[in-house]
């Protein structure tokens, strides 16, 4: 007899067996060498200390009898009395014969260790299960030393073994998994159900990448997390690793693994400088510490190189060192260093070219990222034909998290799949780390099956395609559990963090929102504000809904020209013309806005396109850091004419940054001081204060946080020119004037440069002075639209009043009858006087009693507004209509809907909106046009533009196909235009 199978006979007793067992070790053949090679008693669970005594007896066979030539036995389900765990497993050790052995659900309790050690002695042992013995911490170190030692196991089964930890961390198998550092004999390894999280798994990782020889691994029923698995994949794709099988059914019910505090230092291969603190008796911190240093051989870094501000609480520390390979860890203490391995491998970027984010982005993620070599890839694709759609969508999480994929890989993904929803949810994941850019990813969308799943998979990827990294300021609203959107929230983390890195190797002052010099503001993660101010080491979870608001550092260059009138008219235009809805022009603008440098005067007209302030809001923060007259941009500021909006503005960019540097007159400012960058702006404004005139701090307030108010009847403290004397919580509300004679231009421009970070090579002469309608009062407002309708400029009026042999400045009485000498009746009622002098106080902010020069021409600033307004429209109509002497008839007949010959102030708005979609400041259009006062436009009244109308515009034609391909023709000649401006200024150099 060579085979013998009894198992699942439960009823067999233990004296029987016995028996049995006896009379089978004597069945010895006389021809030397044949005899029992296969016994298998699973299930018998009757078997007693009378058949273990018989087994002993049999497999010690010194005489050559017994079983000592048994292969294979396995007592699968039977209890092995606690008694007999050792001796029979000393003796199971030194069987000479013996490959395969099975004693799952042994029982083996507080022997399992020196059984295990037993066992593990056998030179012949190939295949072992253990599988349902509960092990311990001991038991699992053991046995994790005698495979080791073992030169003929190759096969392990210890499903079900371990011992769940009662702090949920350091599970028992963690210990074994970190001793197979040292294993070269594995092939298969089953440890399904050991409750292995992603501390289990990133072990695995770490001790298994350069096993060879381990091909098969069964991890299911394992808790891993999303974090877990992408361990595994990365394993199965390493090139030193021999695995090419895994099993991983039923883990991934529950991808987040449980919230804790390790959870805080995950290991990223994309990201893995941070600071990290380490308890070296636990496995998982242990590996950590290996995979740190891993990664910082792989750049090339030493140990003392990559790991700084080490604290250890055993000792001096001593960095690591390679053992068999191996980087030695020690086993005690706890270590806290920051590894400083943020921007290794990207070497190759200059100081030139830092402030390319593209080529930068590019760099990071093909330094960083894995590829799938051929070898592998062939597995990991047999892998994914045969997995479920739960174990599918696990592998294109790990593929989008941590690896980059060429088009022939993404193509085998989908043509391998039957489902066409399948294969759109492998584009949508895997887009953005499709290797060689837009051709490829272009290429990658056409293998959506239909048009249907094409625009489906367009719109998941919306956000992702509408990303400018070279531009990257922006309002984001994103999904982390869309992987486009995830992976677009790890794009901005890291331009973050790069642009920390260059504004401190600039020197440049913190303007950030908590001072950290993070570029990003106003984050929400889950509709509420991080509970933490240390945004570069967030983990980001892939949950929930992340909103914040980037705005970058980065500012036009030197050499960047603004786009000349003719093109920027012929994108207007388009714009104007177009059906799109305001949000995808606002997308148009966002995606082509690096090629676009632009004046402060055609941004405004660009945020006249857009009807809502929201889009208008949207545009300015595309178009914000393109402009090349930043010194002029209170030009702009007239387009959000309410306080409300500009304060969201300052909200939304920063205090600091959209501060009005160069104008910063009758600005009516509030900030919390307990925000670095509202700190930063009040200290901003402190210093032009303190340079032109105490007095011209008004309204002056600070409302402490227990609700008392400080008025400063003294002024404000001069000490509070250093920021670190300003207050660190309190609201400061102030307003600002300043008399033109007062300003001290050379200031402004230094603070711009300083906490603005624009290159300004500007004269006071070549600032458009201005004061938006909203800043002055209504009937200051008045009073210019008459100056308007009866004079060519500003200076004659002032001429008149004062008189030829004038004394150069105008008081009180001289300007009421200077006023009713014009015939001007804007202010008649019982509160003329009232009104004339109210005008008069406005127009002399020192109190002195007279208008100055300089003081009055703060009118002109308000008549070049009304003016760029007027022409605003004017330019306006001749894109939108067809140009021609015709012109404004054209445009009266769109507005005169009712034909009546009349516009009365209550249609103009809607018309103007409703017919010719203009969305400026149309009250000040009617004001101007309505030059009797009766409170409506008629035609006679509208034809007043005809001298603002000039000459056609060059980009102008019939609106209908007029301008073909004039985006394309707008690059052209603009980058064109640029590179002749670079041959001129070589030549010149």
């Amino acid at each position: 007899i060579t085979e013998v199978d009894f198992a699942g006979n439960g009823l067999i007793a233990d004296k029987s067996l016995a028996l049995l067992v006896k009379s089978l070790a004597r069945q010895v053949s006389s021809q030397l060498g044949q005899g029992l090679t296969r016994l298998d008693l699973s299930g018998c669970t009757r078997l007693g200390k009378a058949t273990f005594s018989a087994l002993m007896s049999a497999f010690d066979g010194r005489s050559g009898a017994g079983l000592s030539l048994l292969r294979s036995f396995s007592l699968n389900g039977v209890l092995i009395p606690l008694q007999c765990c050792v001796p029979f497993s000393e003796i199971l050790g030194q069987h000479r014969k013996l490959q395969n052995l099975h004693l799952a659900s042994g029982g083996f309790g507080h022997a399992a260790s020196a059984s295990i050690t037993e066992l593990l002695k056998s030179p012949s042992l190939e295949v072992l299960n253990l599988s349902w013995n509960v092990l311990g911490v001991d038991a699992f170190l053991c046995l994790g030393d005698g495979s080791n030692e073992s030169r003929s196991l190759h096969t392990l089964d210890i499903s079900g073994c371990s011992a769940r930890s009662v702090t949920n961390r350091d599970q028992p198998i963690e210990y074994f998994l970190e001793r197979l550092i040292d294993n070269v004999t594995l092939k298969s390894l089953d440890i399904s159900l050991n409750h292995i999280d992603y501390r289990g798994t990133l072990i695995m990782e770490d001790v298994l990448q350069r096993h060879s020889r381990l091909s098969y691994i069964d991890i299911s029923d394992n808790p891993l997390g999303a974090h877990g698995s992408h361990s595994l994949i990365r394993l199965m794709a390493e090139k030193g690793s021999g695995l090419t099988r895994l099993r991983i059914e039923n883990c991934l019910a529950n991808r987040q693994a449980t919230q804790d505090q390790d959870q805080l230092q995950i290991f990223n291969p994309i990201q893995p400088g941070g600071r990290y603190t380490l308890e070296l008796e636990r496995p998982y911190h242990r590996s950590l510490l290996r995979m740190l240093h891993k990664e910082a051989d792989q750049f090339k870094m030493s140990p003392a190189e990559a790991l700084i501000d080490i604290a250890f609480s055993e000792r001096k520390y001593e960095h690591l060192q390679k053992k068999r390979g191996n980087w030695d860890v020690p086993q005690k203490g706890t270590l806290s260093a920051t590894l400083a391995l943020d921007w290794a491998g990207l070497d190759g970027i200059s100081e030139a070219g830092q402030w390319n984010f593209g080529n930068f982005l590019s760099q990071h993620m093909s330094s960083r990222r894995l590829r799938l070599g051929a070898a592998k890839a062939a597995y990991i694709f047999c892998f994914w034909r045969q997995a479920s759609e739960d174990e599918q969508f696990m592998l294109l999480d790990a593929f989008a998290s941590d690896f980059l994929i060429t088009y022939p890989q993404i193509s085998e993904l989908c043509t391998s799949q039957s489902k066409e929803y399948m294969r759109t949810e492998v584009i949508c994941r895997l887009l953005h780390c499709v290797e060689h850019g837009v051709p490829m990813q272009y290429l990658s969308m056409l293998l959506n099956s239909s048009m249907a799943y094409f625009t489906s998979a367009k719109q998941k990827l919306r956000k992702l395609a509408s990303f400018n990294a070279e531009n990257p300021t922006w309002h984001y609203a994103l999904n982390l559990q869309n992987p486009a959107d995830f992976a677009m929230a790890e794009k901005l983390m890291l331009l973050n963090g790069w642009e920390a890195k260059i504004e401190t190797s600039l020197k440049r002052i913190d303007t950030s929102e908590f001072g950290n010099r993070s570029r990003i503001r106003n984050i929400l993660h889950r509709g509420r504000a991080l509970p933490f101010e240390d945004i570069f080491h967030w983990v980001m979870p892939k949950e929930d809904v992340l909103e914040c608001d980037y705005v970058s550092g980065k500012r036009p260059g030197n050499m960047d020209f603004p786009l000349n009138d003719t093109y920027f008219g012929r994108v207007l235009q388009y714009l104007e013309t177009s059906t799109l809805q305001d949000e995808l022009k606002v997308n148009v603008v966002r995606q082509i806005s690096n090629w676009l440098t632009i004046t402060c005067s055609q941004v405004r007209e660009l945020l006249g396109v857009f009807r809502l302030h929201l889009h208008r809001s949207k545009c300015l923060m595309v178009c914000l850091f393109r402009i090349s007259d930043m010194h002029n941009e209170k030009i702009i500021r007239g387009r959000f004419a309410d306080q409300r909006d500009q304060e969201h503005l300052r909200q939304t960019f920063g205090f600091a940054t959209f501060f009005p540097f160069i104008q910063p007159e009758a600005g009516s400012f509030t900030f919390n001081l307990e925000k670095n960058d509202q700190r930063q702006a009040a200290n901003i404004l402190v210093q032009i204060m303190l340079k032109e005139g105490t007095d011209n701090m008004r309204d002056v307030s600070l409302v402490h946080t227990n609700g008392l108010h400080d008025p400063f009847p003294m002024g404000l403290p001069r000490s509070w020119e250093e920021l670190e004397n300003l207050p660190k919580s309190g609201v400061l509300y102030s307003r600002y004037v300043c008399p033109p004679e007062e300003r001290n231009f050379v200031m402004r421009k230094t603070l711009m440069e300083k906490y603005g970070y624009w290159q300004l090579e500007v004269q006071e002469s070549d600032v458009q002075w201005w004061t938006s309608l909203t800043e002055a009062p209504a009937d200051v407002n008045t009073l210019v639209e008459f100056l308007m309708q009866h004079f060519e400029n500003v200076q004659d009026p002032f001429i008149i009043i004062d008189g030829r042999d004038g004394n150069g400045v105008i008081n009180l009485k001289e300007f009421q009858d200077g006023l009713a000498k014009m015939g001007c009746t804007k202010f008649r009622g019982r509160d003329k006087a009232k009104r004339i002098e109210a005008i008069f106080r406005y127009l002399d902010p020192g109190a002195e009693g007279t208008i100055s020069k300089n003081e009055w021409m703060v009118l002109h600033q308000l008549w070049r507004e009304m003016l760029l307004t007027i022409n605003e429209f004017v330019k306006f109509l001749s894109r939108v209509l067809d140009f021609g002497p015709d012109l404004l008839q054209q445009a009266w007949q769109k507005l005169d809907v009712d034909k009546s010959g009349n516009i009365s102030a209550e249609e103009w708005d809607s018309v103007i909106k409703t017919q010719l979609n203009y969305f400026g400041a149309s009250d000040v259009l009617f004001n101007f046009l309505d030059r009797d006062d009766e409170g409506s436009v008629d035609f006679d009244e509208f034809m007043a533009l005809e001298r603002f109308q000039g000459d056609a515009p060059t980009y102008v034609g019939h609106r209908k196909g007029a301008v073909k391909h004039a985006s394309l023709e707008t690059y052209r000649v603009s980058r064109s235009s640029i590179r002749r401006q670079e041959k001129v200024t070589e030549m010149d150099a």
